[in-house]
C-alpha cells in the first residue's frame, strides 16, 4: 500500500502467490491460517508462524503465539534483543510502524507500560516518527476518502445504536476507482460512534462474494462471531 511505500525496504518486498524452491524456514507473520496467505506450495515448506491472536491455528512446523504481546512488531522486537543484535534507525522505523498500526496509536486495550517503553526504546534507537505519522495516516489518497464518503452514507445503526453496520460494494469501488487498499481500515472509525459497541463492514469482491470485517470496543468478543461463521 502507498502507505507504506516509504518504510525502509519496501523496494524489496515481492508480490507473489506461488513459492518456487524449497527454503531452511519461511516465517509467516500475523496470518490465521496457511490459506490466508495466498500463497500456493506453502504447506511444504518448514513454517515459522508469529502471531498474537489467539483465534491463530497450529498449522506451522513451529508456532509461537503470544496473546498478551500487543503486535508482532513487539514479538519481532523481542527476537531482535534476544539476539542482541543492534537496532539501527532503518528496524526501528519499522517496528515502531507495526506497534503504532496494531495498537491504533497505542490507544487499544493490548497497549501496556511495556509497549510505551519499547516505543521509547525505538525512538531512541532512531525511529522516525514523525515521517511514520505523516506517512501512515496523513497522506490518504483522494480514493480512501470517497470510500470513506460511500461508507459513511450507508451507515445503519441496529440494536439501540450499539451495533453499527456498513457495506462498499464493487460498483462503488469503480464508481471512485478505489483499490482494495483503500477500504482496509474503514471498520474502526464508526467505533468512534458514542454508544456503539461493535462495528460491522462488507465489502464486495469482485466474484460477488463479501469479507466482513469485525471490530468491538468494550466487552464484547467479536472473534467468537466471527468464528461461528467459519
Amino acid at each position: 500500500p502507498d502507505r507504506y511505500q516509504s518504510l525502509p525496504g519496501s523496494d524489496r518486498i515481492l508480490n507473489r502467490n506461488v513459492l518456487d524452491g524449497t527454503y531452511g524456514a519461511v516465517f509467516v507473520l500475523e496470518c490465521g491460517s496457511i490459506a490466508r496467505t495466498g500463497l500456493d506450495g506453502l504447506d511444504r515448506q518448514f513454517i515459522v508462524n508469529i502471531d498474537h491472536h489467539h483465534s491463530t491455528g497450529q498449522y506451522a512446523t513451529m508456532n509461537w503465539i503470544d496473546e498478551a504481546a500487543c503486535a508482532v512488531g513487539e514479538m519481532v522486537y523481542k527476537i531482535i534483543k534476544a539476539l542482541r543484535i543492534p537496532i539501527t534507525p532503518a528496524m526501528a522505523t519499522n517496528i515502531y510502524t507495526a506497534i503504532v498500526t496494531e495498537t491504533g496509536s497505542f490507544q487499544f486495550a493490548s497497549t501496556t507500560a511495556e509497549t510505551f517503553r519499547m516505543a521509547a526504546d525505538l525512538a531512541e534507537n532512531g525511529a522516525n516518527i514523525a515521517g511514520v505519522a505523516r506517512n501512515v495516516f496523513y497522506s490518504n489518497p483522494i480514493t480512501k476518502v470517497n470510500s470513506m464518503m460511500v461508507m459513511l452514507n450507508r451507515l445503519k445503526l441496529d440494536f439501540g445504536g450499539r451495533l453499527v453496520w456498513t457495506a462498499v460494494t464493487r460498483e462503488d469501488m469503480l464508481i471512485h476507482n478505489c483499490m482494495e487498499e483503500d477500504v482496509e481500515g474503514l471498520v474502526n472509525f464508526p467505533l468512534t460512534i458514542s454508544g456503539v459497541d461493535v462495528s460491522w463492514f462488507f465489502r464486495e469482491h469482485e466474484d460477488g462474494t463479501f469479507r466482513v470485517s469485525l471490530r468491538s470496543k468494550n466487552a464484547i468478543d467479536v472473534c467468537a462471531i466471527a468464528s461461528e461463521f467459519g
